[in-house]
């Protein structure tokens, strides 16, 4: 293990030491407290996930010896009283390394969920108010990197971690492991993020941490410089890649803030992770305490009038010092009544102007009126009166951490919320994986004018592949027709075979007789046919010929009255016996062959079933026959049988193959009766 010592400041531990016992004793502390729970779940939880991680910790080792480098690094850091111990990594260059880290636990340098460990250098920097967080083991999760995860980590570090100190409380902390585990999905390295921008469906959404937004805000607000800035969420983003109109307007704002987990997790997808969750609700009271102590004033416009003035009231109560210009309803109508509410907004001398009309007819409403409006920085707040009112309760800080609000947001109005969260939230992100794996494909830069000459060409590209689905789609409903087809003729087949061995079971008994007594040998003949596929079967029939048939053939070849030499036909041939010929002639030599379509080697419709070497004889052609289960009967049998070629025989089980159906079926059923009974072409 290769191990990065820094210099400990010699009195960095009396110094920590000095503070707890100086801090108040309602905020001072003990780890002991709640000892009992936390250390015993630390350990069970902490071996839990070692045993599911140990794959990955090995294989990072070996990774790590591959290249050369030391398997485990460590770097001293301080613990709980500022007693130094070795923070493990296995990440070259980066501390933050959980899985390894679960040691630190297991040894007892280190909780789950605690304050971020610091170096000697970085706790120096800690003011004294917040070294409270020295009094409890360091975490390998830090309440503030749950924050930041989500873009909500709008207050310091050190504030954070000391607010869940002062929880006292062992489950909440192991509370927000779970929620740790469950958003880390969303989480990306913010800190190292070069792009200023993140472009989606054509609209320029600035990269800023909240602090910097606010920052500019008030710089604007102060120098008088007409500033228009919107606020979008997944919702106004899906609202802009249907609306040019509020597209153009969103790109003519000077600036386009992010808010919600949708933008964020759009953000992961086009590699361009945002610095913070920039939602007007968290927005609203940090703006307006930085305008109270720059003496600034605020216009509130929008709502219904109670809404709108309890909103006032309510942020007023908060920060006392701040100036509420004036505040007004958004229940106007244009023309005369619009300018007076507009003079009512000149004449407060308000520097920021909220306008919260809802998405996107606020964005266009200032931009129609931009000329006419004095207040320097006017923005788009959407509902955000509605929670400052108290007419929405706000999430529960442990929803917004999990990134759920929207959630909550449909459980408080699921009447109004449906479409845009259930619906609208799953079709943004489509949407966003879509225009990025687009981007990425052809290169081409998605900025807001080249933005509809993507979504030109995605809509070609879609229909083009809705063209191949539909034409998929026709193939797999050909094949389930095909398939439910032959499932229909199977039951068929068995019904009716069934059916007919009972029946005819005594006709059977006095054929087998009469074969019995007409010529020595045996009642039943068997041959080995081709089946569906090229596969042989053997083949059942009453033998109607002479026990030597099958030698004198040779013999008789040059008599065959079949053209092209394939099939061997003879009306009057030697070989067959007296009452052959008559069980020939009405085809009842072939009733063996129910066994057959009993046990699926043949159906009762198809093509005549093969000899081998009649099938080593076919043509490409012929070989079409094999694509099917052969049959008792098909269109030959009942057009002619051995008076037709073997090529008529050929086409009309070529015709079979593309016109069969089980409506078909029963019309050549029905025709094979008074075929048989006339006994054409049968010898």
């Amino acid at each position: 293990m290769k191990d990065h010592h820094q210099t400990q400041h010699p009195a960095i531990a009396e110094d920590i030491s000095k503070m707890m016992i100086a801090l108040p004793a309602d905020e001072y502390y003990s780890a002991t407290d709640d000892h009992w729970i936390q250390r015993p779940l630390d350990l069970v939880v902490a071996a839990a996930l070692l045993v599911l991680a140990l794959p990955i910790i090995v294989m990072r080792l070996g990774i790590n010896r591959l290249n050369k480098r030391a398997a485990v690094t460590s770097r001293q850091v301080l613990g709980r009283s500022g007693a130094p111990f070795l923070l493990l990594s296995t990440k070259t260059g980066n501390d933050y390394d959980p899985l390894i880290q679960l040691f630190n636990v297991l040894v007892g340098d280190m909780s789950l969920v605690g304050p971020r460990p610091l170096c000697n250098n970085e706790a120096m920097l800690v003011p004294d108010q917040y070294r409270l967080r020295f009094t409890v083991r360091p975490g390998v999760f830090s309440p503030y990197q749950l924050k930041k995860i989500t873009g909500i980590d709008f207050e310091s570090e050190w504030h954070t971690d000391c607010e869940e100190i002062k929880q006292k409380s062992a489950t909440k902390r192991f509370g927000m492991l779970a929620r740790f585990l469950l958003t880390g999905i969303f989480g990306m390295n913010a800190d190292s993020v070069k792009q200023d921008n993140l472009t989606l469906f054509g609209v320029d959404i600035t990269n800023s941490t909240m602090d910097e937004a606010l920052d500019w805000m008030l710089d604007r607000a102060q120098a008088e410089k007409p500033t228009n800035v919107g606020i979008v969420n997944a919702d106004t983003l899906n609202k802009a890649y249907r609306n040019e109109d509020y597209l153009s307007t969103l790109n003519k704002f000077d600036r386009v803030l992010a808010d919600g987990i949708g933008v964020r997790i759009a953000g992961k997808i086009a590699s361009i992770p945002l610095r913070g969750n920039l939602n007007g609700t968290d927005l609203f009271p940090r703006l307006c305490k930085r305008m109270a102590d720059k003496g600034l004033s605020i216009f509130l416009l929008g709502a219904r009038p109670d809404i709108a003035n309890s909103a006032a009231a309510n942020i007023k109560q908060r920060y006392p010092a701040l100036h509420i210009a004036g505040t007004h309803h958004g229940y106007f109508s244009a023309g005369k009544e619009e300018m007076e509410v507009i003079s009512k907004i000149n004449n407060s001398n308000a520097s920021v102007l909220l306008v919260a009309f809802g998405s996107p007819i606020q964005e266009q409403w200032i931009r129609n009126h931009a000329e006419r409006l004095r207040p320097a920085v006017r923005i788009g707040v959407g509902g955000l009166f509605d929670f400052y009112s108290g007419r929405i309760p706000r999430a529960p800080i442990w929803i917004r951490e999990m990134g759920m609000e929207w959630g909550w947001r449909l459980i408080q109005e699921p009447g109004r919320m449906w479409r845009r969260y259930i619906v609208g939230n799953p079709l943004f992100l489509l949407r966003v994986w879509h225009e990025q794996r687009w981007v990425r494909k052809w290169g081409i830069d998605n900025n807001a004018g080249q933005h509809r000459i993507l979504e030109h060409t995605q809509r070609i590209y879609s229909y083009a592949r809705l063209l191949i689905l539909r034409a998929r789609l026709r193939r797999w409903a050909w094949f389930a027709g095909i398939h439910a087809q032959q499932s229909i003729k199977r039951t068929f087949d068995i019904l009716c075979v069934s059916s007919m061995l009972v029946i005819l079971a005594p006709l059977l008994v006095l054929v087998g007789a009469a074969i019995k007594l007409d010529s020595p040998g045996p009642v039943l003949f068997s041959q080995i046919r081709i089946g569906k596929g090229g596969k042989p079967f053997r083949l059942w029939k009453f033998r109607s010929m002479h026990q030597n048939s099958e030698t004198r053939l040779h013999k008789l070849e040059s008599l065959n009255e079949m053209p092209n030499g394939v099939l061997f036909k003879m009306k009057n041939d030697p070989r067959t016996t007296p009452v052959g010929r008559f069980i020939r002639k009405y085809s009842i030599d072939e009733l063996p062959q129910l066994w057959n379509v009993l046990m699926g080697d043949m159906s009762l419709v198809g093509p005549r079933p093969a000899l081998p070497k009649e099938v080593s004889q076919y043509s490409l052609q012929d070989l079409k026959r094999l694509e099917t289960v052969p049959g008792l009967t098909c269109y030959w049998q009942v057009s002619g049988r051995s008076m037709l070629s073997f090529q008529k025989q050929v086409e009309l089980d070529t015709q079979y193959l593309y016109s069969r159906s089980f409506s078909e079926d029963l019309k050549i059923l029905l025709r094979t009766v008074p075929a048989v009974l006339r006994g054409d072409g049968a010898y």
